[in-house]
C-alpha cells in the first residue's frame, strides 16, 4: 500500500519519489475566450454584481473575505469586470493581511485557495509571499489543526497548487506518514483504501471531506499513483449513492449523515453553500481529468437545480441553503452566503473543454468561444458558437465559426436523462446514448452546424428512504416543484397530490405564469384537500409545478393519492423552526411528522426551549407539543420546578407571552427515565382564537436535553380521515384507459 508520506512529498516534504503529472483529457478553457448567453449568461451577470457588492461591503470574516477573492479571481476576466477587479485587488489586501491568523482546517484551507487564486490572475508576489507564510506555519503546527477523521487531507487541493507554484518542500503534513490501511492513518481516508463507507458513525463534516476527495485528485494528478484517483472515485460514488439530493445538493446542516436519510425541511439547512462550492470543484476536478460524462452530469445537476435556486433570479441576492419545501429567503442576515458566489464561479470553467482532437460541450449553454484545435492542417484557433434556449427547450445550434474548415473531432455530452439524442451534421443523423459522449468526427467546413434535438421527459423520481410515498417530476435536468402562487386553490401543498400516482407526464402552460424570474410552467392533473362547509374534501384540479430552481413558496416531494389525509392542519406546518441549543438529534418540529424529532439543550431562566415562527400572522385556538423519544442522555422535561409552558408571539418584534402550561405532561425528573410514547401529544386550548405569528414551548431539560416531535397551532376544524385508496385505484384505471386509447390511434 502507498504510503502517505507521499502526500507530505507533494507539499514539499523530503522525499526521493519521482512526480510522473498526469495529463488533463478535457483541458479547460479561458474564460477570456469565451462569452456566456442565455440564462445561464444572465445568472453570472447577476452573480458577478452581488460579488462586487459583498466585496466593497464593509466588516467580513476571514473565511468570508477568502472565498470572495477566490471567486473574484475565477471571474476576474468576465466582460467589463474592471470594477469587480478593483474590487477584488482591495479585498485581497486585506486578506494578505489577515492570513497571519488563520488556524481552523476551514480558514487554512479557504485562505490558501483565495491567495493563490488571486496569485494565478494578478501576479501579485505578495498573495504568493502570503500563502508561503500560511503553509509555513501548517507545517510548523502539524498536526494541531488536523481535523480529527480527515488528518491534514483537506489541505492537499491547496497544497499541491502551491507546490506547482514554487516547487518548495516544506513539512505541510509532518507526522502523516502511515501507510493508509494502518490504524493510525486518518479513519475516513482509511476507509477508502479498505472499500469500506466514507461515512461512518457520527457522520462528517461535508464541506471538508469533499475538499479531501479533490485533494486525492490532485495528488494523482501530480503523481499518476492511481489508488489516489481509486480512492476520490469510491468516495464520490457514495457521496451520490447516499448524500446528493435530487436538486444536486450534498449534505443537510453542513454534515454528511451515516444513515444517508436527506430531509428537505427549511431546518435540515439543505446544501450549504460552501459544501456546494466543493461539490462542483470535486465534480470539475474529475471531469477534466478523466473526462468520465458522469461528472458533466452532476454539475448540470446542481447547476440547474440548487445553485440556481441558491440565487434570486431577480436581484441576484444569494441565500445559504435551499429547502426542498417550505418559503424561499435570500440575503438573510448572519446566513454565510457568500460561497455561492463562488460556486456560480466554478461552474463557469465547466462549461466547455478541449479535448486532444476537439472542443468537448459539457454544458448546453448559450456561448461562443475560441479553442486551438489540431485539425488535419495542423494546429489552428477556431471559433464555435452554441445557440440554445436550454432548458428549457431541447433544440440546439452548434456552429463551425471563423477559422473552422478542417478535419478534427466535436465531442457531444449526452446527459444521462435523455433517452433520445440525436446530432445532425452534414445531412446525417447519430443517435447518442444516455450518459455517454457522442464523437463526430469529420472534415468541417467553416459554418456548417450541428442541429442537436433532446427529449425534455419527464421522470417521476422515488422520494425514498426519506419520503416514502413520495414522488417528485424531473424534466430534463430541472426538479419541479409546486408553487403556492400558481395554485391558489390548493390551501395546503403538502396535501396535494398527482392523481395519476407517480406515472404520466406534464403540459406546457402558456403564458408568462411563472412565480420566479423564467417563463416555464407545467400542469399535471391532481388531487387537493379542501375545505367545505364544515368539513374537508377532496377535490380534484390542476397543479401547476415550475423550475425548482425559480419557485419561492413551493413543495417539491409530492405524495401518492393515497397518502392525502382530510382533517386539521397546522398553520405552523414548514415554517420557521428554532431552539435553545442543539442537542444530537436536529430533525425537524414542523414537518407534520412524528416520526422524526429534535432535541434541544438549555440553561438558564428560559430552560430547553422549541419555537415554530411564520411570515405572517395566522389565526390559532389550539398548541399542540407532540413528545419526542425518551433516550439515555436526557429527551424528556424535567417537571420539578413546574410544567413546560406553552408561549405565543402577536407580532415580529413581540415579546413572548405565556398562554398555559401543559398540565397533563408526566410528574418527571432528571434521575428517571419516564413512560413517555414517542409522538405522544399534549396541548393547550386557548380561551379565544388569537392571531400568532410564533409559538413557543418552554421547560427544564432532563438530564442534558429534552425532545419534540412537532410543535403546531390549528386553527377552528374538525377531526381527521384518511383518504381510501378507492379514488386513487379509479384515478389509476383512467390513466391506464388513456395509455390504452394513445396506443390504439
Amino acid at each position: 500500500m502507498r504510503s502517505l508520506v507521499l502526500v507530505c512529498f507533494l507539499a514539499g516534504f523530503s522525499g526521493s519519489l519521482a512526480l510522473a503529472e498526469v495529463r488533463d483529457r478535457l483541458a479547460p478553457v479561458a474564460g477570456a475566450n469565451q462569452r456566456v448567453g442565455g440564462l445561464l449568461g444572465k445568472r453570472f451577470g447577476l452573480g458577478v454584481a452581488e460579488l462586487q457588492r459583498r466585496l466593497e461591503a464593509g466588516t467580513k470574516s476571514n473565511e468570508e473575505l477568502a472565498v470572495l477573492v477566490e471567486a473574484g479571481a475565477l471571474m476576474w476576466d468576465w466582460a467589463g469586470s474592471d470594477p469587480l477587479r478593483r474590487a477584488v485587488e482591495k479585498a485581497a489586501r486585506e486578506l494578505i493581511e489577515q492570513s497571519a491568523g488563520w488556524r481552523s482546517v476551514t480558514s487554512l484551507r479557504r485562505g490558501l485557495r483565495g491567495l493563490l487564486a488571486y496569485y494565478e490572475v494578478s501576479g501579485d508576489k505578495g498573495a504568493l509571499e502570503a500563502a508561503r507564510r500560511v503553509a509555513d506555519w501548517a507545517s510548523r503546527n502539524a498536526p494541531a489543526w488536523w481535523d480529527r477523521d480527515l488528518g491534514p487531507a483537506p489541505l492537499a487541493g491547496p497544497a499541491c497548487e502551491l507546490f506547482r507554484h514554487t516547487g518548495e518542500r516544506r513539512k505541510l503534513t509532518q507526522g502523516m506518514t502511515a501507510d493508509m490501511d494502518q490504524p493510525q492513518a486518518p479513519r475516513m481516508l482509511r476507509a477508502l483504501w479498505e472499500g469500506k463507507k466514507l461515512v461512518g458513525v457520527g457522520g462528517a463534516p461535508a464541506e471538508e471531506t469533499l475538499a479531501s476527495l479533490t485533494g486525492l485528485v490532485e495528488i494523482y494528478r501530480l503523481t499518476g499513483e492511481g489508488s489516489y484517483l481509486k480512492a476520490a472515485r469510491q468516495g464520490w460514488e457514495q457521496i451520490v449513492a447516499g448524500h446528493r439530493y435530487v436538486t444536486g445538493a450534498v449534505g443537510w446542516r453542513g454534515w454528511l449523515r451515516e444513515d444517508g436519510m436527506l430531509p428537505g425541511e427549511p431546518g435540515a439547512e439543505v446544501g450549504d453553500a460552501g459544501v456546494t462550492a466543493e461539490w462542483l470543484r470535486l465534480n470539475w476536478e474529475l471531469l477534466r481529468l478523466t473526462g468520465d460524462s458522469r461528472y458533466g452530469d452532476e454539475i448540470e445537476r446542481t447547476l440547474y437545480n440548487h445553485l440556481m435556486a441558491l440565487q434570486d433570479g431577480g436581484s441576484g441576492a444569494w441565500a445559504a441553503h435551499a429547502p426542498l419545501l417550505g418559503r424561499r429567503r435570500y440575503g438573510a442576515a448572519g446566513e454565510r452566503s457568500a460561497a455561492t458566489g463562488l460556486a456560480l464561479a466554478l461552474v463557469r470553467k465547466a462549461i466547455w473543454g478541449a479535448f486532444e482532437d476537439g472542443p468537448g460541450i459539457v454544458l448546453y449553454a448559450g456561448n461562443e468561444g475560441t479553442y486551438e484545435v489540431g485539425t488535419s492542417g495542423g494546429a489552428k484557433r477556431v471559433r464555435f458558437v452554441l445557440e440554445a434556449n436550454f432548458p428549457e427547450q431541447g433544440q440546439v445550434r452548434f456552429v463551425i465559426g471563423q477559422g473552422g474548415s478542417g478535419r478534427y473531432a466535436v465531442y457531444l455530452r449526452v446527459p444521462s436523462w435523455c433517452r433520445r439524442y440525436a446530432a445532425v451534421a452534414g445531412g446525417a443523423a447519430v443517435q447518442g446514448r444516455a450518459g455517454e459522449w457522442l464523437r463526430l468526427e469529420r472534415e468541417w467546413r467553416e459554418g456548417e452546424r450541428i442541429e442537436i434535438q433532446m427529449a425534455m421527459e419527464v421522470r417521476w423520481v422515488s422520494g425514498a428512504p426519506t419520503y416514502a410515498g413520495h414522488f417528485a417530476l424531473q424534466r430534463g435536468p430541472q426538479v419541479l416543484a409546486l408553487e403556492a402562487q400558481l395554485n391558489p386553490e390548493v390551501k395546503f401543498l403538502h396535501r396535494a397530490a398527482p392523481e395519476t400516482g407517480g406515472e404520466g407526464g406534464v403540459a406546457e402552460v402558456p403564458g408568462r405564469l411563472n412565480a420566479g424570474q423564467g417563463r416555464q410552467a407545467y400542469a399535471v392533473p391532481g388531487l387537493a384537500v379542501a375545505a367545505a362547509v364544515n368539513r374537508q374534501v377532496v377535490t380534484r384540479t390542476k397543479l401547476v409545478l415550475i423550475p425548482f430552481a425559480e419557485a419561492r413558496e413551493y413543495r417539491t416531494w409530492l405524495p401518492e393519492p393515497a397518502r392525502l389525509v382530510l382533517g386539521p392542519v397546522a398553520v405552523t406546518a414548514f415554517c420557521t423552526e428554532s431552539t435553545s441549543g442543539d442537542g444530537p438529534v436536529r430533525d425537524s418540529i414542523c414537518d407534520e411528522r412524528v416520526d422524526t424529532y429534535r432535541t434541544a439543550r438549555g440553561e438558564g431562566r428560559e430552560g430547553s426551549w422549541y419555537a415554530v415562527e411564520l411570515d405572517r400572522p395566522e389565526r390559532v385556538d389550539r398548541i399542540v407539543y407532540r413528545h419526542g423519544k425518551v433516550l439515555r442522555d436526557g429527551g424528556w422535561f424535567d417537571t420539578t420546578r413546574g410544567k413546560p409552558v406553552v408561549q405565543i408571539k402577536r407580532s415580529h418584534e413581540g415579546a413572548w407571552e405565556t398562554v398555559g402550561r401543559l398540565e397533563s405532561y408526566p410528574e418527571t425528573n432528571g434521575r428517571e427515565a419516564p413512560e413517555l410514547a414517542d409522538g405522544q401529544t399534549f396541548e393547550v386550548k386557548l380561551r379565544e382564537p388569537v392571531h400568532v405569528v410564533g409559538i413557543r414551548v418552554a421547560g427544564q431539560a432532563a438530564r442534558q436535553y429534552s425532545s419534540c416531535a412537532e410543535l403546531s397551532a390549528y386553527g377552528p376544524t374538525n377531526g381527521a380521515t384518511a383518504v381510501g385508496g378507492m379514488e386513487w385505484a379509479r384515478s389509476r384505471a383512467r390513466l391506464a384507459q388513456r395509455k390504452r386509447a394513445s396506443d390504439g390511434q
